[in-house]
């Protein structure tokens, strides 16, 4: 998970990625009408996250957009299990009507993403700048890019945080939004079937890192292990 952390966490927001952890899962770890959700969606998930080369890591991205909740709607319109936006996913060829939102179909609304998501990688050329834009979109962030003369998101997110002419450029919900990405894999870690979901499609072995449960191969999250598992991947990260 060092790894990961290094590659996606910006530079002084280990205490955001913590705090939100807190108020992600509290000190149950993941609740398990999610991990259930989870289960039932991963391998989907997985196959589209692939097959648009991206980091397969974003396939927890749910975790904290939607909570794998397919039915989740925001009081601002974002819908589905991407908290896609209307105009967003119509871009990316939904249907979005009063009779028919294929924001709330899995497969459709996960290409959308995933389709998204590798956009804004190709538009920035660096994952943790083209999450962030995920959440702001690619607008905001370029102005935002051009304004603070920052060229990646550690930089970014310190001249917000740091210096008041530039701190109205993202919202904190947008700053917030990597860091808590980060602590929602470093969580479900524990509970997914982590090593073989990071095997690389050219079949490299997985990054080091601790030995995760078995509790994904098969069934439901109900005997208590899973949930036992997130308790302690949480309670180390929070110490």
């Amino acid at each position: 998970m060092e790894g990961f952390m290094s590659r996606w966490l910006p530079i002084g927001e280990t205490g955001t990625m913590r705090r939100s952890m807190r108020t992600l899962f509290a000190a149950q770890g993941p609740p398990l009408p999610m991990l259930n959700r989870m289960r039932r969606d991963i391998s989907l998930i997985r196959d589209v996250i692939a097959s648009y080369d991206l980091p397969p890591e974003l396939a927890f991205l749910p975790v904290i957009e939607s909570r794998f909740e397919p039915w989740a709607v925001s009081p601002a319109g974002a819908a589905g299990l991407w908290q896609l936006m209307p105009e967003m996913a119509r871009r990316f060829g939904l249907k979005v009507s009063g009779g028919e939102d294929e924001r709330f179909d899995m497969r459709r609304s996960t290409e959308a993403a995933a389709a998204y998501l590798a956009e804004l990688h190709r538009l920035f050329r660096d994952w943790p700048l083209a999450l962030a834009a995920y959440n702001c979109g690619e607008g905001a962030m370029a102005r935002a890019l051009e304004r603070s003369g920052a060229g990646t998101l550690s930089e970014l997110t310190a001249a917000c945080r740091e210096n008041r002419v530039f701190r109205e450029l993202l919202s904190d919900e947008t700053l917030d939004f990597v860091p808590r990405f980060v602590g929602a894999v470093q969580v479900m870690s524990g509970v997914a079937d982590f090593e073989e979901l990071m095997c690389s499609t050219d079949g490299d072995a997985p990054e080091t890192g601790p030995s995760f449960p078995e509790v994904a191969q098969g069934g439901s999250f109900g005997d208590g292990e899973a949930r036992q598992a997130g308790v302690a991947v949480l309670g180390s990260a929070l110490r």
